[in-house]
């Protein structure tokens, strides 16, 4: 029985004798995407892709995640093209050139708004506050949506 404990120490033991680089955890990144890409034929290229932490963990030999390792990793995805990032739960890689294609925000769509902030007026945000809650019920949309009289039902 002991030799069995020992053995299983040893094993895992070696399993994390050796923590890659961020360098070298943004190669193990590229591999996985390059795998997942050979399983779904050549001709499909990923440009996105969602991971777990604790699959990255295992990917890349760590305990934890910390805010400075997960910089590095993804200043060299950013070098190979890919952008990592979390997002509530779960981790999201973007291929760069993909984001291209995307729409545009710009600023200056909100002028008036940023003017009233530029002025000290923080009653805005109280207005902007839906926009906050629709990530729990929906669309920002539907979470400022007033009620439409019209369409309700007549009793008669």
């Amino acid at each position: 029985m002991k030799k069995t404990t020992v053995g299983v120490l040893r094993q895992r033991d070696r399993r994390t004798r050796y923590k890659p680089s961020a360098r070298e955890c943004a190669l193990l990144f590229l591999k996985l995407i390059d795998e997942r890409e050979e399983r779904r034929g050549r001709d499909k290229v990923m440009t996105r892709a969602q991971i777990s932490g604790g699959s990255l963990k295992r990917l890349w030999k760590r305990e934890r995640l910390s805010e400075q390792f997960l910089e590095e990793v993804q200043d060299w995805l950013l070098s190979a093209g890919w952008a990592l990032f979390y997002a509530g739960g779960i981790y999201g890689a973007v291929k760069t050139d993909a984001v291209g294609n995307w729409p545009t925000l710009a600023s200056s769509r909100i002028d008036p708004v940023l003017a009233r902030v530029a002025l000290g007026d923080t009653s805005v945000f109280d207005e902007l506050e839906y926009l906050l809650a629709a990530g729990e019920s929906g669309s920002a949309a539907d979470a400022h949506e007033e009620p439409d009289e019209e369409t309700e039902e007549d009793p008669t």
